[in-house]
């Protein structure tokens, strides 16, 4: 048996798809401002940060919470480091990454700086779209795997949403190719990988963090295709990217399963 997911999936998507480029005029922060001036725009635009600027050069970024007792803009910027910066080229799950432990990264492209990003970047479309094909890539692999396993067509339809299994009935009513798998969802999916066993152990991991894993990922899919902001904010940024990267991690591993 070959499984495979196609590894470009991880390069869909670039830093440049979701920058905010500078070329468009957004909210920055002249060095030169005055600090509770400052404060007022960005808490009206809604922002955590925003790039700082010394004419038309960009010199760094500020923090929102940083403003109100500032005796300046310079006092409280944080100076642009090599550090700050990342390729506008570069594949997204590693922009995501670094936006972990840094809030506000530039973009660079063949000309300079071209943009930037900050973590609030993960709500738009292009990082939901990214997200989505990771999760749905993880399926593609459960599916094949659990699809040339012996399971009765009664153990996978025990696995089913009821909404899924009524949905398969009237499939199969009208005479229709019903895989049973196909009907499964990506929870049903991951206890059926813990009754096969050997996927996980070629991953390394227990069963009952694998089922913490897919609990947390059918949770953050129902965000990225609803853009729901409240289901948002039950997963932290920094958990989104954990999770993100541990699918991609067992993706790669999952490729080599036989």
């Amino acid at each position: 048996m070959k499984i495979e997911v196609d590894p470009k999936i991880f390069l869909t998507y670039r830093a440049r798809d979701i920058q905010t480029k500078l070329s468009d005029g957004p909210v920055s922060i002249d060095i030169e401002e005055d600090p509770s001036l400052a404060f007022d725009k960005l808490k009206k635009a809604g922002f955590d940060q925003a790039p700082v600027r010394s004419g038309q050069v960009e010199i760094g970024y500020v923090l929102t919470k940083d403003l109100p007792q500032a005796a300046s803009i310079e006092s409280v910027f944080h100076k642009l480091s090599p550090e700050d910066l990342i390729s506008s080229d570069s594949p997204l799950n590693d922009l995501l990454q670094r936006l972990v432990n840094q809030p506000l990264i530039f973009t660079v492209g063949k000309d300079g700086i071209e943009g930037f990003v900050v973590p609030s970047d993960i709500g738009r479309h292009v990082s939901r779209a990214h997200i989505y094909l990771f999760i749905s890539g993880l399926e593609i692999l459960m599916t094949k795997i659990i699809a040339n396993e012996n399971f009765t067509d009664a153990e996978l339809t025990k696995e089913m949403k009821p909404e899924s299994r009524d949905a398969r009935e009237r499939d199969l009513r009208q005479g229709l190719d019903a895989n049973a798998v196909e009907y499964l969802d990506i929870s049903g999916m991951g206890r059926l990988m813990v009754r096969i066993k050997s996927p996980l152990v070629h991953l390394g991991i227990k069963g009952e963090d694998w089922i913490k894993h897919i609990s947390r990922l059918s949770s953050i899919r129902n965000w990225v295709a609803h853009s729901n902001t409240e289901q948002m904010t039950k997963h932290p940024f920094q958990d989104i990217v954990q999770q993100l990267q541990l699918t991609e991690k067992y993706i790669k591993k999952l490729n080599s399963y036989s």
